[in-house]
């Protein structure tokens, strides 16, 4: 199975009972390897995986954006649309939107994301004085990664 989801399962992640959902998740891999494929997530707006107790946490970036803390909110468009839109402030855009194909190939054993690639718009996260240790620069990029996985053999 692959699980789809917006808060990611990570630690912090912003479910309140997502220790519980990550302990279900990690026991059903261990009792039956090959159960669960990845968790997919992308609130936080980054490219990352990690993997904990057996499970794939995949965290798919914005498809427009990284969120920036208020430290770091600029104007960066017409004064007119950043009264329109007040929230802008508060966003480093992408140039083009991002997506991605997830495809679960099981006579080959694989689970394979082709994302995208795009670029930022205006100045970058940490040029608007983003925090580096919030906002890693090689998870906080207009990129969805390609990835591949080699799927678990049930035992």
């Amino acid at each position: 199975m692959c699980v789809f989801i917006h808060h990611p399962l990570d630690e912090g992640g912003g479910i309140e009972n997502g220790r519980v959902i990550r302990t279900i998740l990690q026991r059903a891999e261990a009792a039956h390897p090959g159960t669960v494929l990845a968790v997919f997530s992308g609130h936080f707006h980054q490219d990352y995986v990690l993997e904990n107790n057996g499970v794939r946490y995949v965290q798919i970036n914005s498809a427009s954006y990284v969120w920036l803390p208020e430290a770091a909110a600029r104007e960066t468009y017409p004064s007119e649309v950043h009264r329109a839109h007040p929230h802008l402030r508060n966003v480093a855009a992408y140039q083009d939107p991002l997506r991605a194909l997830v495809t679960v190939d099981l006579d080959r054993g694989e689970l394979v994301v082709e994302g995208t690639r795009s670029e930022l718009l205006g100045p970058d996260p940490w040029e608007r004085g983003a925090p580096e240790t919030d906002y890693p620069r090689d998870k906080c990029r207009p990129v969805i990664s390609d990835r591949r996985f080699t799927l678990r053999q049930p035992r």
